[in-house]
């Protein structure tokens, strides 16, 4: 590692390696730090909505499996939202990070594994006891961002998950599922079926709920039982996804993905938004006059799942799963329709 660089990217992430492959296309000197000693694998449900090709960010051919209709669970009311092309599709995240790794690495940045930077200064870092400097630093390191912290940006909008990843050989599923029922609490469960295995997991918002006494991991696990779902010897894994988005540009300093509070609050949705993000920030710092009409975008989206979320989760407070009637009475109607197919595809 040099004693300079352009720019470093703490966090090898899909936000933090679209930003790396812009910019050193750009001809910007860049180092990608990322504290794990392999790149790719997270806990994750792995997700990817239909966006991302037509972004032309991966194809979709290279992820796992495809789907072209969702099950929405409302209490005891379904229904299914189905278009004639790709809605979304799942990746395993190891997969996703070795394709945008080797795509990073061609393109000329230097990517270190198994470095955790513990202190940041104005114009520098110290990792393992060597200080490094940079013009431009990008904070892509998750929703526990220590660059975040450096900024002293305060972090309030959590979203709490738990999953179970369960092999085909166990259980199999077919279908992309959500289902919401107020009655337990004002979040979600999911089942995200991949080509080997199934995601299935649990969001809630602490903001949202207001019940005494209350277990989420109680709570889970019950639905799960309630299902019929097996994940007995299969190990519960949980992360936090941070959607309190505040800015990403902070001087010379910047905030993508996760660690920018780019995830939506109402689904989830994290893969997507951080590549977006990492890209155009990238386009920034080679040319600070361009204006990220790419975050403009992800951020309108990203406002109107948020804006969803919090009016469902008020008609839930006066009446249980009343938020959730609502959706569902309106889902027959056809601006309903096109305004729930902008939120998923």
């Amino acid at each position: 590692m040099k004693n300079k660089y352009d720019v470093i990217v703490v966090g090898a992430g899909p936000a933090g390696l679209s930003c790396a492959e812009v910019l050193a296309k750009g001809g910007k000197s860049v180092l990608v730090l990322e504290k794990n000693n392999e790149i790719g694998p997270k806990i994750c449900a792995g997700g990817l909505t239909a966006k991302v090709e037509k972004e032309n960010i991966i194809s979709l051919q290279d992820t796992g499996k495809i789907f072209y209709s969702i099950k929405f669970h409302f209490s005891k009311i379904c229904r299914k939202f189905a278009e004639s092309e790709p809605i979304v599709a799942t990746i395993d995240r190891g997969k996703l990070g070795k394709i945008m790794l080797e795509k990073t690495i061609k393109s000329g940045a230097e990517i270190k594994t198994g470095i955790k930077v513990k202190e940041i200064n104005e114009n520098s870092i110290s990792v393992n006891g060597q200080e490094m400097k940079y013009s431009y630093l990008v904070g892509a390191d998750g929703s526990n961002s220590i660059v975040r912290k450096f900024l002293g940006i305060k972090t309030e909008k959590l979203l709490t998950t738990l999953q179970y990843t369960i092999p085909q050989k166990i259980q199999e599923f077919e279908e992309m599922e959500y289902f919401f029922d107020s009655r337990i609490f004002n979040g979600y469960f999911w089942i995200f079926p991949h080509k080997d295995y199934t995601t299935i997991g649990s969001g809630y918002y602490p903001k949202f709920t207001h019940k005494n006494h209350f277990n989420f991991k109680s709570s889970f696990e019950n639905w799960l039982s309630s299902r019929h779902i097996k994940t007995t010897g299969l190990q519960l894994e949980g992360f936090p996804i941070n959607f309190d988005y505040q800015g990403y540009q902070f001087g010379n300093k910047f905030l993508i993905g996760d660690a920018g509070g780019f995830a939506s609050g109402l689904t989830g949705e994290g893969i997507y938004f951080a590549i977006v993000s990492g890209k155009e920030v990238g386009k920034k710092i080679i040319d600070l006059q361009y204006n990220c009409p790419g975050i403009s975008k992800i951020l309108k989206i990203k406002k109107n799942h948020e804006n969803l979320l919090s009016l469902v989760c008020f008609f839930n407070d006066l009446s249980p799963n009343l938020g959730f009637k609502i959706v569902s009475f309106l889902y027959n109607l056809p601006l309903f329709k096109k305004i729930i197919s902008r939120i998923v595809s």
